[in-house]
């Protein structure tokens, strides 16, 4: 892994998502933190058919990552940003196969942008979240058949991703102590690196320094989203 965060075009790669060979979206990720930054969909049905939007929140997303695409791709803001505070409540979205497949159309499709929150809140959660925690991934395997909306431990985990970061780089060996122990809102106490591995609090460190962009290669499997509807 390098140990400077990367910038430019650089900075950014795609997650490509498909469930059927007519409708598939990319979306753009800054490797630095795995942030989800935009989507692309090449769809002949949509006005433009080639579209790039960005969420509002860092000129690079329309400078930088927009190259990542042909010269004839419209690059399109969105009026908002890509915080759960923007896009909606997680506790009100469900998590599995079926919303998955629902948010890749309607973010292929996109006819209103605005309309499009509820499919960020899936997608962020099941791509970026998923890779960052295997207590989000585990639990929503466990889930990807009857679809759930995230849980209070899942919500807890991923809004601190970068404390629990570093708290586990706070300490030299597995078995040593956290200054503060973190609890979730289970009842569950972490109070070393051992038990925050046994419960999968963190899986990918947040680094202010270092880039995540070797995540390509070790990006975990959904289940199949291959569907006859």
């Amino acid at each position: 892994m390098p140990t400077k965060k990367v910038s430019g075009v650089d900075r950014f790669g795609l997650v490509t998502l498909k469930y059927s060979s007519e409708a598939a979206v990319s979306l753009v990720i800054d490797v630095n933190n795995i942030y989800i930054v935009g989507f692309y969909s090449n769809n002949p049905s949509a006005n433009p058919q080639k579209a790039y939007y960005y969420f509002t929140g860092d000129p690079a997303y329309a400078t930088d990552a927009s190259k990542l695409f042909d010269a004839d791709t419209s690059v399109l803001p969105l009026n908002y940003g890509g915080d759960y505070g923007s896009i909606g409540s997680r506790s009100e979205v469900d998590l599995g196969r079926i919303p998955l497949i629902e948010a890749i159309k309607t973010l292929y499709n996109r006819r209103d942008p605005n309309g499009l929150k509820n499919s960020f809140t899936v997608v962020i959660q099941m791509i970026s979240e998923f890779v960052r925690s295997d207590l989000v991934m585990n639990r929503v395997l466990d889930n990807f058949a009857a679809s759930k909306p995230a849980d209070r431990d899942m919500i807890f985990v991923e809004n601190n991703w970068e404390s629990n970061s570093k708290a586990v780089r706070s300490v030299t060996s597995s078995s040593q102590y956290f200054a503060t122990p973190i609890t979730l809102p289970s009842g569950t106490v972490i109070k070393n690196v051992d038990e925050a591995i046994k419960v999968g609090l963190v899986s990918l460190l947040w680094s202010p320094t270092s880039t995540t962009n070797n995540i390509f290669m070790h990006w975990p499997a959904f289940p199949s989203l291959s569907t006859t509807n």
